[in-house]
């Protein structure tokens, strides 16, 4: 489901933009952890994976140029997303569509993409504005061992080993050790259940990549246990839990 992610407007600003220089907005109105905004440069740096739709518009007086005027959003990646108008005085809008990856994040700027100079209009107090919605990608996973199946003895230092796999999207299990492997990085919302049919004395730890980051000590524990972590994740991190016996008193 796509989201605000950040909204600009141009105010008290340069009404000069010459060939290849940036609308630089002086005011933001929202922004979201998934971007960040360099007010010196006018560029827009996206961080969140998933897809960013912008929007916007420019008031223009006049260019020095013949023909209209022209603005792209450009990326780091090379590509240049245009708006253009044929006439010089007016309104000059766009939109462009940007997909983030695992990997460096993408920047982008809006831009007099004309070989002279962009006139804004003097007139109006809103000289331009951009709106970026963000749509995250989406990553789920839902494992799990049906009543029917899970009749069987813990060994200490064992997975606990998922016999069904339901639907899952960016996530991997391995139904043989039932690790789960992560393929995009975020922040992950982890459900888990278990029901204990006879007294339990254990630990139980979910690990990642080998290393503990959660753990339930037992003691003659009877009944259903279920409870919700929050974890940050990255690609290729790998999840599974273990059982360990404890000591009676």
């Amino acid at each position: 489901m796509a989201s605000i992610a950040l909204q600009l407007i141009a105010e008290s600003i340069n009404i000069d933009i010459n060939s290849q220089e940036s609308i630089v907005f002086d005011v933001v109105r929202y922004a979201s952890d998934s971007v960040s905004y360099n007010p010196a440069t006018g560029e827009i740096t996206l961080f969140g994976i998933g897809s960013y739709t912008a929007h916007w518009w420019v008031a223009t007086q006049s260019v020095s140029r013949s023909g209209g005027a022209s603005l792209a959003l450009v990326s780091n990646q090379g590509s240049e997303q245009i708006g253009y108008s044929p006439i010089k005085t007016g309104e000059v809008y766009g939109f462009g569509v940007f997909e983030v990856t695992e990997g460096e994040p993408v920047t982008i700027s809006l831009k007099n993409i004309t070989d002279g100079t962009m006139f804004l209009s003097t007139d109006e107090p809103v000289k331009a504005s951009l709106i970026l919605n963000y749509d995250v990608l989406p990553a789920f996973g839902f494992f799990f061992t049906p009543y029917r199946t899970s009749h069987w003895a813990i060994e200490s230092g064992n997975n606990f080993v998922f016999y069904e796999n339901g639907p899952s999207v960016n996530v991997e299990h391995d139904p043989v050790s039932s690790e789960v492997t992560v393929l995009l990085s975020g922040t992950y919302e982890i459900s888990y259940v278990f029901s204990f049919i006879e007294p339990a004395n254990i630990l139980i730890s979910l690990l990642k990549n080998n290393v503990p980051v959660h753990t339930i000590p037992l003691a003659n524990f009877t009944g259903a246990l279920s409870d919700t972590i929050v974890l940050p994740l990255s690609a290729g991190d790998v999840l599974k839990w273990e059982f360990e016996f404890l000591e009676e008193d």
